[in-house]
């Protein structure tokens, strides 16, 4: 994924988002595609208040699945254009409270000390709740308690668990997530983020390319570990 903007005049500035994800089982005949494409443009009212505007589509090529969240939506399109808008508060302030409603992408509400070194925040959409304590400017730490943490893979063709009559379904996983991590930022904008989870309410299903689903599998609680490494321009 990326994403690109700037300031046109004083008032007005841009952004543009792109981004495409694929997760399969096997090979790429047999994977799941998704993908995104949104741009808007941002008007300042005042130090403190940002309106935003704009549009976008959601691509998914197999529409049920990915576009479960718009479950209104009987028989979703392959492409899915969407609206933006949203509205920010106190975004560029140094310390204290500030708060962005973007839909259909974040609700999500902030608060940073006057030095900088804890940051706290909440995510409404995403229902995920952080806190970072920053050490220096390359090491930090940060606690993240995630109550929905899913994904779906497209299983091979000839997967055993595959429902009668047909090549196509997918493996959903569902689970809340409570991660403690240790953030290192390094020279030439790399990061790297390392330590234990702890998973729980865990769920694998299996679902046909219409969401239903076919076998559901609870699985205990787990302890696990993460390991991350990330560049960006």
């Amino acid at each position: 994924s990326g994403m690109y903007g700037g300031e046109m005049t004083e008032k007005w500035s841009y952004l543009a988002i792109a981004g495409g994800s694929t997760a399969c089982e096997d090979d790429a005949d047999t994977s799941y595609l998704s993908g995104l494409l949104m741009g808007g443009g941002m008007y300042t009212l005042s130090d403190a208040w940002t309106l935003i505007a704009g549009a976008g589509m959601l691509y998914s090529n197999a529409p049920d699945v990915g576009f479960e969240d718009f479950s209104i939506l009987d028989d979703p399109p392959k492409v899915l254009p969407i609206p933006v808008l949203g509205v920010q508060w106190n975004q560029d302030a140094p310390s204290g409270w500030s708060a962005s409603f973007i839909f259909p992408m974040e609700a999500k509400v902030q608060f940073k000390t006057a030095d900088q070194r804890f940051t706290a925040s909440i995510e409404a959409f995403e229902q995920v709740a952080d806190l970072k304590v920053q050490f220096s400017p390359m090491l930090a730490t940060t606690l993240t308690c995630a109550l929905n943490d899913g994904s779906a893979y497209r299983l091979a063709h000839d997967n055993v668990v595959l429902p009668v009559d047909t090549d196509e379904a997918y493996l959903k996983r569902d689970r809340g997530l409570a991660e403690l991590m240790l953030n290192v930022t390094l020279p030439g904008n790399f990061s790297i983020d390392i330590g234990p989870y702890y998973a729980f309410n865990q769920e694998l299903s299996v679902v046909d390319k219409h969401a239903k689903d076919v076998h559901t599998f609870e699985l205990d609680d787990s302890f696990g570990a993460k390991f991350e490494i990330a560049w960006s321009l």
